[in-house]
């Protein structure tokens, strides 16, 4: 298929200093006392009837009459220092901190580059994989683990993909071409199913809709004679690792020919050999041929 481009902190709970914080905020002099029982991060960690305090599930009794949260926690998520944590954050050293690896914004995780405004995450980029549509290659990341060549934005399906220069670029195995540009972009496998070059039976198994009977075919030209096949270098060889060739069949049409470099290199396709060619350009070439 030819796409378009659109042009966690380690923490260490200190019990004995714990111990001393929470006699101290709890001696309003009441008759309740608070119970601990395992480390947490928020309620949910924490057996029924108690509350994830300072990373300390505790239960309490009674009530002591005096201020302290201790009593009992209303915090949805995690108290942390007498004060409720947001949701997705943790309780570190008596500070409630985010467990995002960027920026946590309205409970949610801000992508690398974006920033929070009105708890919402604005700005940044757009990694490959994101399923947030682009209408612009300027909104893709040009950098980074799943993009290392950069990204494009693609108006088959507005997302960002991954430039290519060959099939081992993608761990889809698919480095397809772009129209246009002299870089291909990484897509689903099969959008490398059925490229000029493959072999086929019928024109249904072709993403031209051109099978020879034998191979997925397309129309070329003397300035158009590159017959890309979606694999390799910017996606121009075919499934086989060869390039294909444009040249003209027994028809008087130009058309695009698997090539090869020795009969074994056309065993996908039956009854052919590897024969010496030269292709519309003038350029000479070995291709499979009946």
């Amino acid at each position: 298929m030819t796409h378009r481009p659109q042009s966690s902190f380690p923490w260490f709970l200190l019990a004995p200093l714990a111990g001393v914080l929470v006699a101290t905020a709890c001696s309003g002099g009441g008759s309740g006392s608070p119970t601990f029982s395992g480390t947490c991060t928020t309620n949910a960690d924490c057996s029924e009837g108690q509350s994830c305090v300072d990373m300390t599930c505790e239960t309490t009794t009674g009530s002591d009459g005096g201020s302290s949260s201790h009593d009992s926690s209303s915090c949805p998520n995690v108290e942390c220092g007498g004060t409720c944590c947001a949701s997705g954050q943790t309780c570190e050293s008596g500070v409630c901190t985010s467990a995002c690896a960027n920026v946590e914004c309205g409970g949610t995780c801000c992508a690398a580059g974006q920033t929070c405004e009105s708890g919402v995450c604005q700005g940044g980029c757009l990694e490959s994989g994101s399923t947030t549509t682009c209408s612009s290659t300027a909104q893709c990341c040009q950098s980074g683990n799943t993009q290392p060549e950069g990204a494009a934005c693609i108006s088959n399906d507005n997302l960002c993909h991954a430039i290519c220069t060959a099939a081992s670029d993608c761990t889809s195995g698919c480095c397809a071409t772009v129209q246009g540009e002299s870089y291909g972009v990484c897509a689903a496998a099969s959008d490398c199913e059925g490229q000029v070059g493959s072999s086929c039976s019928t024109n249904a198994t072709c993403a031209s809709g051109d099978c020879t009977g034998l191979w997925c075919t397309s129309s070329c030209s003397s300035t158009n004679a590159v017959c890309a096949g979606g694999y390799g270098t910017g996606g121009l060889a075919n499934e086989y690792g060869q390039y294909n060739w444009c040249l003209l069949n027994n028809g008087g049409s130009d058309t695009c020919f698997p090539g090869c470099s020795s009969n074994t290199d056309c065993a996908p396709f039956s009854g052919t050999t590897c024969q010496a060619v030269t292709d519309v350009t003038g350029y000479s070439t070995h291709v499979c041929a009946e």
